[in-house]
């Protein structure tokens, strides 16, 4: 279960026995995670819109700490969007492969083992059959969008692996 910091250093009730969330979690067998990065901010020299995933200044000891409080994993998010303006840009590319990089050996240096989340985002500008490339992994075709959607302005998620 990928738990935020909050949630990660909170205890239950009392009533509850008063013990770590993470320990009523661990007893049922799952496997507590975080997620540690510190979310998207726009990326100066790319194209319009391009972001970068902030939050590795300091995750060393952020991340000693998350083990110590029982999350065995780690996740990290880095979007890049797929646009007719030529996004995504190569520096877009290259921050965010750099970003994935150091925060899955930060993270594994502290004993936390890194899911690295590529989102790739295609901004449909006409119709879904105008990109043939997308797929939902292992060649399957993905399914056609929502008509209703207004394809001008809302986003389909190509790819999302973990």
């Amino acid at each position: 279960m990928i738990l935020c910091e909050e949630t990660l250093f909170q205890d239950s009730t009392a009533a509850a026995g008063g013990a770590p969330l993470v320990e009523l979690f661990q007893q049922q067998g799952i496997v507590p995670g975080i997620k540690v990065d510190q979310g998207v901010e726009p990326l100066a020299g790319a194209l319009e819109g391009e972001s970068w995933c902030t939050g590795l200044k300091g995750l060393g000891e952020r991340a000693a700490r998350y083990y110590a409080r029982g999350a065995r994993f780690a996740k990290w998010r880095a979007v890049l969007q797929i646009s007719a303006s030529g996004a995504p840009s190569e520096l877009a590319v290259r921050e965010n492969a750099w970003g994935l990089a150091r925060y899955a050996r930060t993270v594994q240096e502290q004993g936390l083992v890194p899911i690295v989340d590529f989102f790739f985002i295609l901004w449909a500008l006409a119709s879904f059959p105008q990109a043939p490339f997308a797929s939902g992994g292992g060649g399957r075709p993905i399914p056609a969008a929502n008509p209703a959607w207004p394809r001008k302005q809302n986003p389909l998620v190509l790819l999302c692996p973990i």
